[in-house]
Formats: structure tokens, C-alpha cells, sequence
């Protein structure tokens, strides 16, 4: 039920000539009904003491006990407020009461006009709340003083009178006289500090403190600070106290701002005491938790940043020489998938322990997420050392282990950067031991590398690649080449292969081994892809007629959800029929073997299109591969072919793969073929067609129609000692063999 001051008739405090001043005039409190429910005198208190004893006292003699608890809300404009007529009263009614009602502002600021809906259970706690926070948190505001007329009625209420506290609150609100002593807030302070009452109220309240101070910490700048500051007369924030309190030691934050007269009369001070203890007393938890590694104990990145900035900052002359290694754990996702989750945290605690097994006390190993973890060598003798520590490093992480009674054999591959060889700052000696352990990957894993300038150049040019490389399509730099397939029997071109190529304005010409694998790692294989695919059954359905042609689709291209439909649509907007289209992979996509990517591949079969398997004989060749995937074409790598004139185990394999491949009802196609004497001992092994620059040099699409348009059937390439033996005047290619060009 709300309430509603009204202003008392009769003369104005001014006629009266009342002690009250300007600042206050009666009132008496009214429900709308007209009746008088009794609250006045809990106004002091919950107003923070914003109206005066002598409101209270005119409120026709009612008791608190009488008092009647309801809602009600009240409005304060004050004293200053530029927007107040002269002679206007500071506070007027805000809910159609009968007329204004005039109180004192003595706690809160001039120009602040606040409305409050309040419930008398809480009124209190918020009106305190509010008090602190003004006064307190904006000290140093403005003039940082409070005028005598404010500060009058505060001084002339006694302590034990003082407006009620919150008492769990963590914020007392505190008033010093001008001879130093506590007139407010004494009965709080004193229970925090575990002294009697009267001590504080009687005893300089400085004095009190420095008896209570504490010295452990050097960060609390101690009484002394406020000391200094309220001898210079000047608000002060936050002032950070460490005191021996009633149960151990105490943190305070202290603000204050002093108090004058209208005169310029010293009155005093007012301030606010926070009590922090609780949040110093965490924060050595709350510390240990943000450095440490919650799974395996070690440091985490934020211990390793700060440790190497302090190596770097304190080299000395000459420098002392430290090392980083960062390892990656090669097989990891394999542990986790097979074995499960928890065996796989077990794994890369047991690795943890192994680390820590070796280092030193004064190195550091900490991990940086996932199963990555780096260890800092602190103060190293020599490069010699660092050298000598990886490998026992490398010896004691790769040996397998049991956990949690599985069997794991754990690989790890290594960067190491030398400091201050390899870097200045942190992020260079990080950032260059993450390039050594790229390389060390790419060189096979299960290997240590040492950080070389090269290794900063390369990963600069694929940052400039890929920034490039997200303009190339819109700009058109990316087109088509084609190398055809030639059958060795018929001695006619079957197929084609598109091979994607890119001109750059100002890089010039960029090979597909350098800039395929910087699209699989941003992202943009996916668009490329379906470009490379698009446009491939286009030409061939415009330009090389009833050509068979062959796409290249790289493993995280064949893991794209959205690659099924990439085929359909190329094949739909072309028109080519599907059964002119072969698509590649490699044996990576096998290697993974992720549902998505299997997934695709039947559905791609489905469609009607051929699917090879390029490249084999290289990496792991797993023959259950072609169980699991009726494969169409097994392309044998350049890597044997290479070989096949200098090393007969490589025209064994040759004759093995062709053999298998006739078995299972699969065509051969050998790549890189650069000689005639290569096509001789490929056609005797029973290989069915053969591709590479013997034959033709990549070309246009409209250059390998006009090849096709000559082909000679008769113009079959022969090796240079049969030329001879036929009396040929060179080595060179018969007349009749078309050209390229």
C-alpha cells in the first residue's frame, strides 16, 4: 500500500525561526485512505539519515512499534539542483499527493535526483548501499568536499545513533570529527578489528590503525599513505590496508574525502571502508589455478609465456642461452578414437610424468592444450646439451606404455627454437618453434627439427598464397590444363586428366604442390574443388567430345559433406553423362576412411562415375583398400616408374601391381612416363595405358582437341637404340607424332 507525505500547514521554518534551517520542514506520512500509518521514524534509517530527527519528530508523536510496514516510494531533488526555482522546496511528491514536502539532502550530491521504489525489508540495506557508493566510490569528484550545511546534521548525530547497517555487508560507511575521531561506524569497525568501542571512538582513528597494521605484504601501501593524504586535505580511492583483525589478518580498501564548512571550516572526513579479505585470501588459489594444467599437473600456456619472458628479459651479457622444444603427439586421435577418452587423458599424463622424468628441476614443462606441450631449457651450457636432452626426450615419450591396462605406443614429433638465436620476444621464439615442429611433421613425424630462416620464409609465402589464393577465383586466375592417357595396345588417346593451374599477376606461374595443400589448410579446397569440377565437365562436354576425363579430388575435399552434390551439379549443368567422368583419390582418404568420406564415394559410384585410386604403390598400399572399394583404375605412381630402367624390385612391383589390378577386374595407367624404353617394359608387365610428358606436356582443352583431331596411330615413340638400329639419323620423335602445341 503506498504512502504520501504532506506538507504540514503554517508557517514556513523561516517565520518559525526553528533551528531546522532552510533545509527541512514537517511532514506527515499518509496512506491514500487517509489513514496514518506510523513509519516516520524508520525514515532517518532507511533514508541513510537523509531526513533529519526533527522530520521524524513532527510526524504527530507516533512509535516506531506502531509503525506500519508498507510500500512506498519517495522522490529527492536537491538542494543544488540548477533546475529548481528559487525558494522551491527540495523535494516534491512524485505520486498525487496533496502538495510538496521539504527535507534535508545531507547524503547524497546536488544534482543527482533519484526515485525508489522500496520495500521496508530491504530499505535499509539499499539505502546504505546507495550512500557508500556516492560518496565513497566517487570521492575526489568535483571539489572533493561536502558543504557545512550537508555535513551538520551528519555530525550532530551521534554514533550510537547512526543509521542501520547492513551487517553482512563488506562496506562500512565512516565519519571522523575534525580532532581525527570516529563519529560513525565505529561499532562495525571495531567487531572487524576486535577492539572495544570505545577505543575507536576515543583514540585517533590513524592511531588506531598503524597499532593494527600490518607489514608482511609490500603491496598494501599501509597507514602511512592515508596518513600522507589526509594530512594534504585530499580525497583518496581504494587505499589498500592490511590490519590484524579479530579473526587473523584483514584486507581493507579505504576511500575518503574530507569535509568543510560553508566557510571553509575543517569538519573533518567521511569515508568508506571494503572489506576484501575474502579476495585476497583466494586469489593464491585462484593464482595456482590459472598456471596450472588441470589434467596433468604441468604448467599451462599462461606459466610458459610468463617463464619465457622472464628468460628473455634477463639474458645478461653475454646472453645466456636457453632452448624451447614444442612436441605434438603423432597418433594421438588414434589413441582417443580406439581406446576412448579416458584412456587417452591417461596417455597424456603418462607422458607428462615422462617429461618430467628427464628435465631438470630449473626447466620447465607445461602443456599448451590438446596434446601439444612444450618444455623450456633454462640456462643450457651449450647447443650440444639441447641436442643431447631432445633425444633423450624423443627416446623416453615414443617407448610404449601401459595405462589403465592398454597397451599404448606413443610418437611424438619435436620443434626446437634456440634462445636468443631463434628470437627476441616471445612470440618470435614461440612462433619459430612451432615452424620446426611443422617441419619436423612433414618430414615424416616421429622426428626432431631445429628452427631454420627457411622455415620463416616458407610460412611467409603461405600467408601471402593464401591471402591470394581467397581472390584467385573472383579474379580468374585459375584455369584448366589437360594430359591425356594413351592406351599402349590401341595407341589412342582414352582419357584426359584436368590438372588445375594458377597464373599470378605478380608471383607468376604457382605449382598445385605448393598452393593445394595451403588450400586444404584455409578452407578453400572445398571452393576450388567444385570449381576444378564444374569446369572440367564443362570442357569436356564443349570441346573434347566423347573424351573420358579424369578429376582430381583432394582427401579433405572427399571429406566435405556437400560433395556429392558438388558432382551432381557439375555433371547437370554440363550435361555430360556420368560415365565419362573417373574421379581420383588417394589413398589418404582410405588411410582416414571417415564415414563422410566413404560415404561420399559409394554415392559417387552410384551416380554412374569411375573412381581411381592414384598413387598407389606409395605410402602404406594397403591391399585392403581395393576389398573394401571397387576401384575402377589404379594409377602406379611416377616413383616407380622412375625406377624401372635402374632397378629390377621396381619392375617386380610394376608386374605385381598390373597383375593385381587384372584379378580384381581394375584398369593401370602409369604415371610420369618420360621415356620409350619406360613404355616398353610397361607395355611387357601388361599395363593398360600410360600418361606423361613422353606423350604430351599438359595442354589447353583446345589444344588437346587439335592433338586428338592428328593423332597418328602409327607414330608410337621407340626407344633411341631401336631408332639407331632402324638407321634413324637422331633420337627424335618420328615426324608423324603430333605435337603438343
Amino acid at each position: 500500500m503506498e504512502a504520501l507525505w504532506e506538507q504540514e500547514t503554517g508557517p514556513s521554518p523561516a517565520e518559525r525561526g526553528d533551528q531546522q534551517g532552510a533545509g527541512g520542514v514537517g511532514g506527515r506520512l499518509t496512506r491514500r485512505d487517509g489513514s496514518a500509518p506510523e513509519v516516520a521514524r524508520r525514515l532517518p534509517g532507511w533514508c541513510g539519515q537523509l531526513l533529519s530527527s526533527s522530520v521524524a519528530g513532527r510526524s504527530d508523536g507516533l512509535t516506531r512499534d506502531r509503525a506500519a510496514a508498507a510500500p512506498w516510494s519517495v522522490t529527492w531533488c536537491f538542494r543544488n539542483a540548477p533546475w529548481r526555482p528559487p525558494g522551491a522546496p527540495l523535494v516534491r511528491q512524485c505520486d498525487g499527493g496533496k502538495g510538496p514536502v521539504t527535507f534535508p539532502s545531507t547524503a547524497l550530491s546536488s544534482r543527482l535526483r533519484v526515485t525508489m521504489p522500496l520495500l521496508s525489508a530491504y530499505l535499509p540495506r539499499m539505502s546504505a548501499r546507495l550512500r557508500s557508493w556516492w560518496e565513497c566510490r566517487f570521492a575526489g569528484e568535483g571539489s572533493g568536499c561536502v558543504s557545512a550545511q550537508d555535513a551538520a546534521p551528519q555530525a550532530a548525530v551521534p554514533a550510537s545513533g547512526a543509521a542501520p547497517r547492513d551487517e553482512v555487508s563488506p562496506d562500512v560507511l565512516w565519519d571522523l570529527d575534525a580532532q581525527g575521531h570516529l563519529v560513525l561506524g565505529a561499532e562495525r569497525l571495531a567487531a572487524w578489528l576486535g577492539l572495544p568501542v570505545q577505543r575507536l571512538q576515543q583514540a585517533a582513528w590513524l592511531d588506531v590503525l598503524e597499532t593494527v597494521q600490518l607489514e608482511a605484504d609490500p603491496v598494501a601501501p599501509g597507514v602511512r599513505a592515508m596518513r600522507a593524504a589526509m594530512e594534504r586535505g585530499k580525497p583518496f580511492r581504494d587505499l589498500l590496508l592490511q590490519l590484524r583483525g579479530a579473526d587473523g589478518a584483514r584486507w581493507w580498501l579505504v576511500s575518503a574525502k574530507p569535509l568543510q564548512g560553508v566557510a571553509g571550516e575543517w569538519l573533518g572526513w567521511r569515508g568508506m571502508v571494503s572489506d576484501v579479505t575474502q579476495d585476497r585470501q583466494q586469489r593464491p588459489a585462484l593464482g595456482y589455478l590459472a598456471h596450472v594444467d588441470s589434467l596433468t599437473g604441468l604448467g599451462n600456456r599462461v606459466l610458459l609465456h610468463e617463464r619465457l619472458s622472464q628468460v628473455l628479459a634477463h639474458r645478461g651479457d653475454p646472453p645466456r642461452r636457453s632452448g624451447l622444444i614444442v612436441l605434438d603427439l603423432d597418433n594421438f586421435k588414434s589413441i582417443n578414437d580406439a581406446l576412448g577418452h579416458s584412456v587417452g587423458d591417461a596417455a597424456l599424463r603418462l607422458v607428462a610424468k615422462r617429461l618430467q622424468s628427464v628435465l631438470r628441476k630449473a626447466d620447465l614443462v607445461a602443456r599448451l592444450g590438446g596434446d601439444e606441450f612444450a618444455v623450456l631449457l633454462d640456462d643450457v651450457r651449450s647447443d650440444e646439451e639441447v641436442y643431447q636432452l631432445t633425444r633423450r626426450l624423443m627416446q623416453v615419450v615414443n617407448a610404449p606404455g601401459e595405462v589403465q591396462g592398454r597397451l599404448v605406443h606413443p610418437s611424438a614429433s619435436m620443434g626446437v627454437a634456440l634462445i636468443p638465436d631463434h628470437g627476441d620476444t616471445v612470440d618470435e621464439v614461440l612462433g619459430h618453434a612451432d615452424l620446426a615442429l611443422s617441419a619436423a611433421k612433414e618430414r615424416g613425424r616421429g622426428r626432431c627439427e631445429y628452427f631454420a630462416p627457411w622455415m620463416g620464409e616458407r610460412s611467409r609465402r603461405q600467408v601471402l598464397l593464401e591471402r591470394e589464393l581467397r581472390q584467385a577465383l573472383a579474379r580468374g586466375e585459375l584455369s584448366l590444363a589437360w594430359q591425356p592417357w594413351v592406351a599402349i595396345e590401341a595407341w589412342e588417346v582414352v582419357s584426359a586428366e584436368a590438372l588445375v593451374r594458377w597464373q599470378h599477376p605478380t608471383l607468376g606461374w604457382v605449382p598445385p604442390s605448393e598452393f593445394i595443400p595451403v588450400a586444404e589448410k584455409c578452407g578453400l579446397i572445398g571452393d576450388i574443388g567444385a570449381w576444378v569440377l564444374q569446369r572440367a565437365c564443362q570442357e569436356a562436354q564443349t570441346v573434347l567430345g566423347d573424351l573420358r576425363i579424369s578429376v582430381n579430388v583432394s582427401p579433405v575435399q572427399m571429406m566435405h559433406a556437400g560433395l556429392v552434390d558438388d558432382v551432381r551439379r557439375a555433371l547437370a549443368q554440363s550435361g555430360l553423362v556420368p560415365e565419362r567422368l573417373e574421379v581420383e583419390i588417394t589413398e589418404g582418404v582410405m588411410l582416414d576412411a571417415t564415414p563422410t568420406a566413404m560415404s561420399n564415394l559409394h554415392q559417387i559410384k552410384a551416380l554412374g562415375v569411375q573412381i581411381a585410386l592414384d598413387d598407389f604403390g606409395t605410402g602404406y598400399s594397403s591391399l585392403a583398400y581395393l576389398r573394401r572399394f571397387p576401384f575402377d583404375t589404379l594409377k602406379i605412381d611416377r616413383a616407380f616408374v622412375r625406377e624401372l630402367l635402374g632397378y629390377p624390385d621396381a619392375r617386380a612391383i610394376v608386374r605385381t601391381i598390373v597383375e593385381l589390378a587384372r584379378l580384381l577386374g581394375m584398369q593401370t595407367v602409369a604415371e610420369g612416363v618420360e621415356e620409350a624404353a619406360q613404355l616398353d617394359v610397361l607395355q611387357e608387365a601388361g599395363c593398360t595405358a600410360v600418361q606423361g610428358n613422353l606423350l604430351a606436356e599438359p595442354v589447353s582443352s583446345e589444344a588437346l582437341r587439335r592433338m586428338i583431331d592428328g593423332w597418328d596411330v602409327g607414330t608410337r615413340p621407340m626407344p633411341v637404340d631401336a631408332m639407331a638400329a632402324r638407321g634413324s639419323a637422331s633420337a627424335q620423335m618420328p615426324l608423324g607424332w603430333p605435337s603438343a602445341r
